[in-house]
């Protein structure tokens, strides 16, 4: 229930502790996170594709399922449903990937292309100050964004090098990872390695994706469009500087009232992609009539991985789908270091997605805290938890033991 959620620390060992509750004294035990069947908890297509396979057991860490995804580009892991669903669309991205082609016609621009960026790249190594000063010379707006990288919000930890900034290789990058619909600052090294490759071929031709695009067969909808499974980079322009995505964020933040000390803090978190970064402002933004919602940016600064920051961008959706479509939700309050939501009808709400919660020692500290914490706010009217994947019986028992109304399965609110 907080940031704590995403660590990977293992339960060595059921504790027993005594409790009392309204019928007496009884012994409460704790739940080791269990290990589940792909088969069993999954959509088939999730699965199983045309171009991966999971390994047939997933295990969970009391709220989170971590997957193997094969494939024929090599393995990698996924640490939540959320992010399986992005990884299997990625296998598809890679797919069409494959299909690039030296071909002859597309090698010889290239070949052609490539002097003039050898002769670039050459006099930044001789003459980086000279060369850059002739690049800016008439083109403000690569100025000001050489600027940025050097006096503005600093770059997150998922961004290319300043100088493959400045030589524009990364606007190229940000170009193909738009034309092949995946997320340019994805954690996934399969596509990181292969858009790379890609991005530096057509960088060296002065190729425009469309045009690499075009000579796949089927073109990248053949491949990616038409059976998505995830929806992360949804009214997301990948294609945008990232310095001015962080000055887009930064003019809505304030315009929603969050502090200018709060909004320097969440965009100098440098574990936020500028995509996770976009989703949590553009959730916020969502949220007309919602006070103070300064106390979940507050709260979302003290992210220190970027699994927790996916995290926090995921949650503020949850809130802004809450907020859309089940009731207004009024204010945000402080809880501790944490957030919550205040209803209109009073009752204070936490949005969680997770994968599958089970009542372990951590996760059962982690609640009697925050009950403690709300137990001091006045004028509440009610506790309610929503999660987007499932919740054991021993979980639900006891939260609902402590006054929670626990919603859970309501996957919809976290995409």
């Amino acid at each position: 229930m907080g940031h704590r959620w995403g660590s990977r620390r293992s339960i060595a060992l059921v504790s027993i502790i005594l409790s009392v509750g309204a019928s007496g004294v009884f012994a409460e035990t704790y739940e080791l996170p269990p290990t589940f069947d792909a088969a069993r908890i999954l959509p088939a297509n999730l699965v199983k594709g045309p171009y991966h396979h999971l390994a047939a057991k997933v295990r969970n860490d009391g709220t989170m399922n971590h997957y193997t995804v094969e494939s024929k580009f090599g393995r990698v892991t996924a640490d939540s449903t959320a992010e399986l669903r992005i990884r299997i669309d990625e296998m598809r991205a890679l797919a069409a990937m494959q299909k690039v082609d030296t071909t002859e016609q597309l090698a010889r621009q290239a070949k052609q292309g490539g002097k003039d960026a050898l002769q670039g790249a050459k006099g930044l190594v001789t003459n980086p100050v000279g060369t850059l000063k002739g690049a800016f010379t008439g083109l403000g707006k690569v100025a000001e964004r050489a600027g940025d990288a050097l006096m503005g919000d600093p770059p997150s930890d998922a961004e290319d090098s300043r100088f493959e900034n400045a030589i524009g290789f990364s606007s190229t990058k940000r170009a193909y990872a738009a034309e092949f619909r995946v997320d340019p600052y994805s954690t996934n090294p399969l596509l990181q390695k292969r858009l790379e490759e890609i991005a530096w071929w057509g960088y060296s031709g002065k190729l425009a994706a469309s045009a690499v695009s075009a000579a796949i067969p089927g073109g990248v909808g053949a491949f990616v469009s038409a059976s998505k499974t995830s929806n992360w980079l949804e009214g997301i322009p990948v294609q945008t500087p990232p310095s001015d995505l962080r000055k887009a964020n930064r003019q809505k933040l304030l315009e929603l009232g969050v502090s200018a000390d709060a909004t320097d803090l969440f965009l100098g978190n440098t574990v936020y992609s500028p995509v996770q970064q976009t989703k949590l402002v553009a959730a916020l933004a969502r949220m007309d009539g919602t006070a103070d919602r300064g106390h979940f940016v507050k709260f979302a600064v003290l992210a220190r991985s970027a699994q927790v920051a996916f995290f926090r961008a995921r949650q503020a959706e949850m809130y802004a789908n809450f907020h859309a479509k089940q009731g207004r939700i009024e204010r945000f309050v402080p809880v501790g270091t944490n957030a919550a939501a205040r209803l209109a009808n009073g009752a204070i709400l936490f949005c969680f997605p997770t994968d599958y919660l089970v009542w372990t020692d951590a996760n059962a500290a982690l609640a009697s805290a925050l009950d403690r914490h709300i137990a001091s706010l006045s004028d509440i009217r009610g506790k309610e938890v929503q999660l987007a994947g499932g919740v054991s019986p021993r979980a639900r028992e006891a939260l609902q033991a402590l006054g929670w109304k626990v919603s859970d399965g309501q996957e919809a609110l976290a995409d």
